[in-house]
C-alpha cells in the first residue's frame, strides 16, 4: 500500500504535466498531515500520511500540523511548497528548526486542496476564536534558517526567532510578513530580512503583538526592503539589562516606517517616575528606522475628584518646555479655572486659545526649564465626570526646544474617577484577582465575564462571589475553566455595588500566564441589561492595604485597629505575619499613601483589553434570560 502510495503520486504528476491540454490550474497541490501527536523529527517519514515519503516541492506538498505535535528540523530538509501550523480550528501545532537545521518554502504551480502551494508559513488559524487553542509556532533557534516566500502569522500564532545560541536565519524571497499574532525576536546578532514589507496588523478579531526581546545594549534589526507597516502592541521584555534613561534600541529598518504602536510595559521592568519607554522614526538604513528607548517625559497630574491639574518633571532631568497642550475631546475643560504659564508672570508665555476641548500656551522667546516642582494650572481645570463609564479623555501635548514634533507627556489620573469603570485588578506574582467599583457612582450589574484567550486562568483557585453568599449570584451559568470565568444574577434585583465596594475573586490567575485578560459585564442602564467593557489592571500587592482597595490610606488603619490581636491571615496584605499587632501598624504608616496605580501608562495599559464580539455569547445568552424572566416577573406582580 505504502508503494502504491508513493506510485500513485508520482505517476499522477507525470500524468497532469504530460496533459498539455489541461489547463494549469487543474493541477492540484497535496496537502500532507504531521500524524504525530507528540515531538518527532521532520525526516522521519513515519511522522508524515505519506510514509515511505516526507513532504516534498516537487509533489507540491504543502505540510500541515494541526494536532498539537512537534516536529524538529535539524538538518537541511527538502524544499516544500509551503506549511500550515494549527491551520484548522481548535488545532495547533509546532515546528523547531534547531541549530544546523534549514527549511526552505517555494512557490509552486499546483490549485490548492485545502492550503496553496505559494510558498507561505502559515502560522495559526486564521480567523480563529481565540478559545481552545487555534495556536501556531514556528520557532528558529540559533543555527537555524528559515526561508519562505511570505510570513503569516495569525491570531494566537507565534513566531520566535532567536532561542538558543548561535545566529538565527529567517527571510522571505519576494513576499512581506503579515502579522495579527505575536512576534518575538530574542536579542542581537539574529538575520532577518524581508523582501517585501512588515505589516503588523490590528483588527477586531485580535491584534498583532511584536514582542522584542532585549538582552544586551543592540538588538537584532529586522531589515525590510519595503516599508513597515506598524499596528498592534509592542510589548518589550529585558533579561540581564536594567533600562535606563537614554538607552535605546534599534528595531525596525525599512524604506518608510507609519503607524502606530501601543507600548505595553507589563513585561518590562519598572522605570523612575518620569521616565517611560517610547518609539521614535529616524532616518537612517533603508530610509527610516523605529527606535525604542527610555525617555524622560513631563507628566500632567489630574486629580479626578477635585479637578485640580499640574504639570511636573519627576525624572529629575531637564525639559525645557516652549509650548503645551491640554485637550478633551468630551469636553472637561473648565477654561475659566486654567491658571495659565501668563496668568503666572512666567516670562515670554503667551495663551495661544483655549476652549472645552483644549487649552494652549506658547513661548517664542524662550523655554520652561520642567523641574520636580510641579506647576499648578488650576485647581478645577478638569470638570469630573457626571455618569458612570465616562472615562477620562485627557491629552497632554508639550513642545520642547530644539525639537520639531511635539511629545506625548504622561498623565497621571487620581481620585475617585480615576477609572470610573468596574475594575479588575490582578496580581500577576501571587495571581489573586478582585473585581471592584473603581467610580464615584453606585451601580447595579447583573453578571460578569472574564476571558483569556491564551487560557490563563485558574477555576480551581477562583472565590465566585456565589461562593462567598453575595446575594443572587450564581457562578453555574457557564463553565469555568482557563478560558473563562463567568457569574450571573439571575432574578431580581440586581446586584448592587457602591462606590468603592470589592471583592476577592481570589487565586482566579495562574501565575505567570499571558496577561491577556478581558473583562467584560451586564450593567443596568435605565432598567435594561448593557453590555460594557471593564478594566484590567495587573499590579502586585501593596503591604499595608488591609481593605484590599489598591491604596493604602487611612481606612486600612481602622481595619487594623479593628483587628488587633488577631491571629495571623487575618488581615489581605500583611507583610509581617503573626499576631495583629505593632508591625502590622509600622507597616501601614511607612506605605501609607501608596496605590496600586502607576500612572496614565498602567491605565493605557489595562483598558487596552478589548474583548472579542464572540466573548458577549455567554452573557448575552444570560441575558436573554433574564429578561424573560424579568418581564414575567413584573407581569405577575403587576
Amino acid at each position: 500500500m505504502l508503494i502504491f502510495n508513493r506510485l500513485w503520486r508520482t505517476s499522477s504528476l507525470l500524468i497532469a504535466t504530460a496533459l498539455l491540454v489541461a489547463p494549469a490550474n487543474t493541477l492540484l497541490a497535496f496537502d500532507v498531515f504531521w500524524t504525530n501527536p507528540g515531538t518527532g523529527t521532520w525526516t522521519n517519514a513515519n511522522n508524515w500520511d505519506i510514509a515511505p515519503d516526507t513532504p516534498d516541492a516537487f509533489f507540491e506538498d504543502v505540510p500541515i500540523i494541526n494536532n498539537g505535535g512537534t516536529a524538529t528540523v535539524s538538518s537541511a530538509v527538502t524544499d516544500v511548497a509551503g506549511v500550515a501550523l494549527g491551520y484548522a480550528e481548535n488545532s495547533s501545532g509546532t515546528i523547531l528548526i534547531q541549530n544546523g537545521g534549514s527549511l526552505t518554502l517555494v512557490e509552486t504551480a499546483g490549485a490548492a486542496t485545502n492550503v496553496a502551494p505559494n510558498g507561505a508559513a502559515n502560522i495559526g488559524f486564521e480567523g480563529g476564536t481565540g478559545n481552545e487553542g487555534d495556536s501556531g509556532l514556528l520557532e528558529v533557534q540559533g543555527g537555524g534558517t528559515l526561508a519562505a516566500v511570505y510570513f503569516d502569522i495569525n491570531q494566537n500564532g507565534k513566531m520566535l526567532i532567536g532561542t538558543g545560541t548561535g545566529v538565527a536565519n529567517a527571510s522571505t524571497t519576494s513576499g512581506s510578513l503579515f502579522s495579527n499574532g505575536t512576534l518575538e525576536v530574542i536579542g542581537p546578532g539574529h538575520n532577518i530580512s524581508l523582501a517585501g514589507n512588515l505589516v503588523l496588523e490590528e483588527k477586531a478579531e485580535g491584534s498583532s503583538r511584536f514582542i522584542p526581546h532585549i538582552t544586551g545594549a543592540n538588538h537584532t534589526v529586522i531589515n525590510v526592503t519595503g516599508d513597515a507597516q506598524l499596528g498592534g502592541s509592542l510589548v518589550p521584555k529585558f533579561d540581564g539589562v536594567t533600562p535606563q534613561l537614554g538607552d535605546s534600541w534599534d528595531l525596525v529598518n525599512a524604506a518608510s516606517v507609519d503607524g502606530d504602536l501601543d507600548i505595553d510595559n507589563s513585561q518590562a521592568p519598572a522605570l523612575s517616575p518620569g521616565l517611560a519607554y517610547s518609539t521614535r522614526v529616524v532616518s537612517g538604513g533603508n530610509g527610516e528606522i523605529l527606535q525604542m528607548g527610555v525617555a524622560a517625559f513631563a507628566k500632567l497630574k489630574v486629580n479626578t475628584t477635585t479637578g485640580a491639574v499640574s504639570m511636573v518633571s519627576e525624572s529629575g532631568a531637564p525639559i525645557n518646555m516652549v509650548g503645551y497642550t491640554i485637550g478633551s475631546a468630551s469636553g472637561r475643560i473648565n477654561q475659566a479655572s486654567w491658571n495659565s504659564l501668563a496668568d503666572q508672570g512666567e516670562t515670554g508665555w503667551e495663551e495661544a486659545g483655549g476652549s472645552p476641548t483644549a487649552v494652549s500656551e506658547l513661548n517664542a522667546e524662550n523655554s520652561l526649564s520642567m523641574s520636580t516642582t510641579a506647576i499648578n494650572l488650576g485647581n478645577s481645570l478638569y470638570a469630573p465626570p457626571t455618569e458612570f463609564g465616562d472615562a477620562p479623555d485627557i491629552t497632554f501635548q508639550y513642545g520642547v526646544e530644539g525639537e520639531t514634533t511635539p511629545t506625548n507627556g504622561i498623565i497621571e489620573y487620581s481620585g475617585n474617577a480615576a477609572i470610573n469603570n468596574l475594575l479588575l485588578t490582578v496580581d500577576p506574582e501571587t495571581g489573586e484577582g478582585q473585581l471592584k467599583n473603581s467610580s464615584p457612582f453606585t451601580i447595579d450589574i447583573l453578571g460578569y465575564t472574564i476571558q483569556s484567550a491564551g487560557g490563563s486562568l485558574d477555576a480551581s483557585g477562583w472565590t465566585s462571589l456565589e461562593s462567598q453568599s453575595v446575594t443572587g449570584w450564581d457562578d453555574t451559568a457557564a463553565a469555568a475553566d482557563e478560558f473563562g470565568l463567568s457569574e450571573l444574577v439571575p432574578l431580581d434585583p440586581a446586584s448592587t455595588l457602591s462606590p468603592g465596594t470589592a471583592y476577592s475573586l481570589g487565586e482566579m490567575f495562574q501565575v505567570g500566564g499571558a496577561e491577556d485578560l478581558t473583562l467584560e459585564f451586564a450593567l443596568v442602564v435605565d432598567g435594561e441589561p448593557e453590555i460594557r467593557q471593564g478594566v484590567v489592571l495587573y499590579a502586585a500587592a501593596i503591604a499595608g492595604d488591609y481593605n484590599n482597595d489598591g491604596v493604602v490610606n487611612i481606612a486600612d488603619y481602622v481595619v487594623w485597629r479593628n483587628n488587633l490581636g488577631a491571629p495571623e491571615g487575618t488581615l489581605p496584605n500583611d507583610a509581617d505575619g503573626g499576631v495583629i499587632g505593632t508591625a502590622q501598624y509600622q507597616t501601614w504608616k511607612t506605605n501609607f499613601g501608596s496605590s496600586a496605580g502607576a500612572g496614565a501608562g498602567a491605565w493605557a495599559a489595562a483598558s487596552a483589553s478589548v474583548p472579542e464580539p464572540s466573548t458577549l455569547v455567554i452573557v448575552l445568552a444570560g441575558l436573554c434570560a433574564w429578561s424573560g424572566v424579568r418581564a414575567r416577573r413584573r407581569s405577575i406582580d403587576s
